[in-house]
């Protein structure tokens, strides 16, 4: 798990007594009707309260999307009673350990590694386009960072109507830079549930880029603790790890594939076994 904390044995200690405090009072349920997602909005800035640790998932975005035109997976993957998770949790990583298990069971890695591998034996002799296509395929499976934590929205607490509770944040990798380094420089366990503190986080939308920010939140000259107040503390606990997102069946996975990348893989999969080129 993700540390926001500053690295000292107080902050340690505070951030351990958190956690059994919270898994004895662990009560996940259905949050399909509750608004557990914080959402920017409308505004660029916020005060929020972060409780606990932050959880760092690998996920794999298998439509197509702004960010990537290229086809995986067929129209009818995302269609149905058996459709597919657009968003795939990659099972590779171990978010607890924060390490990769390159032999893992991840179809949308094994893909990746197969097009990686194909490009470093056989690039220089590839065929203009079909090099093309085996890059885009690599990009198009590459995982992306997901980190989440929880919050307290300080300008919309609710979870649903007159229900107040934790929310997650999604964070870039940048704004979780941007908090430790709050931490850092206080030397304090910013998401203690004693001695923890509001922050402002931004953002700054600039042509397709967007940058984030975080700063704490001042009263007066002097920092602004804000202990959880006992209904805070006995808000419903989120259990970050049923988030991350959906595992998906390595079957089902190359069932659903287009044209050609299922004959890619087809053909991988009848080679030597060793992921290396195909062909």
């Amino acid at each position: 798990m993700g540390k926001f904390s500053f690295d000292g044995s107080k902050g340690k200690d505070a951030f351990e007594q958190m956690m059994e405090a919270k898994a004895n009072r662990s009560n996940n349920g259905n949050f399909a009707k509750e608004n557990i997602f914080f959402e920017w909005g409308d505004k660029d800035e916020h005060i929020v309260r972060i409780v606990g640790e932050y959880k760092w998932f690998k996920n794999h975005w298998i439509n197509v999307s702004n960010f990537s035109s290229f086809k995986l997976l067929k129209d009818e993957a995302f269609e149905g009673d058996n459709r597919l998770p657009k968003n795939i949790i990659c099972t590779n990583w171990d978010s607890e350990t924060e390490t990769n298990d390159e032999m893992g069971s991840c179809p949308v890695c094994k893909l990746m590694k197969i097009a990686d591998n194909s490009l470093k034996k056989l690039g220089k002799s590839m065929n203009p386009e079909i090099k093309q296509f085996m890059k885009d395929l690599r990009s198009k499976c590459f995982p992306t960072n997901t980190f989440m934590v929880k919050i307290i929205d300080r300008g919309n607490p609710y979870v649903s109507e007159g229900v107040k509770g934790f929310k997650i944040l999604r964070m870039p990798d940048t704004l979780v830079a941007a908090i430790k380094k709050i931490s850092s420089d206080l030397g304090i366990d910013i998401v203690s549930e004693d001695e923890g503190i509001d922050i402002k986080i931004s953002r700054n939308k600039a042509g397709n880029k967007t940058t984030y920010s975080a700063a704490p939140v001042y009263k007066g000259m002097s920092i602004k603790q804000t202990p959880l107040t006992e209904e805070e503390r006995n808000y419903r606990d989120l259990d970050l790890s049923k988030f991350g997102g959906k595992e998906v069946d390595e079957n089902a996975f190359a069932s659903m594939l287009v044209d050609d990348v299922a004959n890619f893989w087809g053909d991988a999969e009848s080679d030597d076994g060793d992921g290396d080129a195909p062909f």
